[in-house]
């Protein structure tokens, strides 16, 4: 019952997350009502409501990492599906902006350092024998971590390189440029 409830108010948010463009809209009692609990329950299941919101933002995130992971991996050209992948997540990102601007600081800072492992298998395919297991760790990380960096610096990047990631091909050209400089080969 307890992770039924819990499961209920994180499933409440995602869909107001999904369905508003104002945050500020998205409050502690109208995700109560959304799960049908009390309050005081988002707090005893999630220790506050920023901490709910950032789970929530990081289940839209990698519900779109799993399905695009699952769905389209094994095609034979790792590199070419690490590319869709960062650029759907990238997509997403830009989609829901409104929310993954406000806790980028947070998965970068508090967060556990999962999102780069969805790329980990990804490139020990592609790298192969070339690298090792804790090197295509290490490369995933950075990777992410620069996106993440750049899509929250959004207007100070455009300012600094010229490359405005929330047009759809600059954001394109920036990540095979990403990917040329860290694992060389363009697509």
């Amino acid at each position: 019952m307890k992770t039924d409830r819990k499961q209920r108010i994180l499933d409440a948010t995602v869909r107001l997350l999904e369905d508003t463009d104002e945050i500020d809209s998205v409050t502690t009692r109208r995700i109560a009502d959304e799960a049908d609990v009390n309050p005081a329950m988002v707090n005893y299941y999630y220790g506050s409501k920023n901490q709910l919101m950032l789970e929530a933002v990081l289940s839209i995130v990698e519900s779109t990492a799993d399905r695009k992971i699952h769905v389209e991996v094994d095609t034979g050209n790792p590199r070419k599906e690490l590319y869709d992948f960062l650029i759907t997540i990238s997509d997403q990102i830009i989609q829901f902006e409104k929310y993954t601007k406000a806790f980028i600081p947070d998965l970068l800072l508090k967060a556990e350092i999962d999102t780069p492992l969805y790329i980990v298998p990804l490139l020990q395919e592609y790298f192969g024998d070339r690298k090792t297991s804790n090197e295509c760790r290490i490369l995933a990380y950075e990777m992410i971590s620069i996106l993440q960096l750049v899509f929250y610096r959004s207007d100070d990047f455009l300012e600094y390189a010229d490359v405005d990631v929330h047009d759809m091909n600059q954001r394109r050209l920036f990540i095979s440029g990403l990917m040329d400089r860290y694992m060389g080969d363009s697509l």
